[in-house]
């Protein structure tokens, strides 16, 4: 019965990942939102069918997408994020952490997206940094395209507005769109594919609780990279490194934002059997208000964990190996 049910999957997949096109080519902005899924269905349909037939139906999947669509920006999302499902599983072979299925994952992502819109705009004569652009160019088009056809079939309030304001939201908008739009796919993307992580028997990586989520030192630099890339487009006044940037600060501010509430979780419900007195109460209190009215605090917070390490969660490790 169940290698009936996953037998299936050969089946569903596919067509559910066509279904996640359809809407998003009808709704750019869910665009992001479905590749993320794509992923996470792909990852799914590998690890638990065998053989060499998942893998064709994805690579078929997403060749046929690219083919009917000629090479539109929409399919190369879609046939990159089919290409990072059919990645992830070597995550699982290598025993990753959990820090590494958000960095790791979200950069062969990226990878698999740029070197398709390299190809793409490679044919057209343009660099990196102009396709960048023309790629924006395109997105916001596209985008605009959508509200106004959902203007004249008469939408909600909410839409009306937004696209009365979108030629001020169109200035600022792509400096931001990059790094909201990477950090919900990464989020999305690390939630669902947990949860499968979850329910597979023998994988190589155990699921830790969140209360023991940690970052790694070595994705500072991933940081450190966005600063340099932020000075040099105002050194050079060039507008598409901001794109770059941007989407690292917010993207980094999400990741850590989440060690802080991982700390924050931790204080909750481990420390909470340990220690009772009024001043811990307090101390969760001012946590709890640092959360809800200053996140920022709680991501700097998160940040800080790398160096000082709260929990003391490398201390067992260290002794385990000696």
């Amino acid at each position: 019965m169940i290698q009936r049910q996953n037998s299936m999957l050969l089946i569903t997949t596919p067509l559910i990942i066509i279904g996640l096109v359809y809407i998003a080519a009808h709704d750019p902005l869910l665009a992001v939102l479905n590749s993320a899924f794509t992923v996470a269905l792909v990852f799914n349909m590998l690890m638990k069918t065998a053989g060499t037939a998942p893998m064709t139906i994805s690579i078929c999947t997403g060749i046929a997408l690219v083919i009917f669509s000629k090479a539109s920006w929409l399919s190369l999302l879609f046939l990159a994020a089919i290409m990072t499902g059919m990645l992830y599983p070597v995550l699982i072979q290598r025993r990753a952490r959990e820090d590494d299925y958000m960095y790791i994952g979200t950069g062969i992502f990226l990878a698999c997206f740029a070197l398709l819109i390299g190809l793409r705009y490679a044919t057209y004569g343009q660099g990196p940094l102009a396709a960048l652009q023309t790629l924006m160019a395109e997105i916001l088009s596209n985008i605009e395209e959508v509200l106004k056809e959902g203007l004249q079939s008469g939408t909600s309030e909410g839409q009306q507005q937004l696209f009365e304001n979108w030629p001020q939201y169109k200035n600022s908008l792509p400096y931001y769109l990059v790094g909201s739009a990477l950090s919900l796919w990464m989020l999305v993307t690390y939630g669902v594919t947990r949860m499968i992580r979850r329910r597979l028997k023998g994988a190589n990586s155990p699921v830790p609780p969140f209360p023991f989520f940690r970052i790694k030192e070595q994705y500072l630099f991933v940081l450190i990279f966005g600063i340099v890339m932020e000075i040099l487009a105002r050194l050079q006044n060039q507008e598409a490194l901001f794109y770059i940037s941007r989407a690292i600060f917010l993207f980094a501010g999400i990741t850590y934002f989440l060690v802080g509430l991982s700390l924050i979780a931790y204080l909750f419900l481990v420390k909470h059997t340990q220690t009772k007195s009024p001043l811990s109460f307090v101390m969760k209190v001012v946590f709890l208000f640092v959360i809800v009215f200053q996140p920022y605090i709680c991501a700097i917070l998160g940040l800080l964990d790398v160096w000082f390490d709260f929990r003391k969660l490398t201390k067992p490790a260290r002794k385990s190996v000696a």
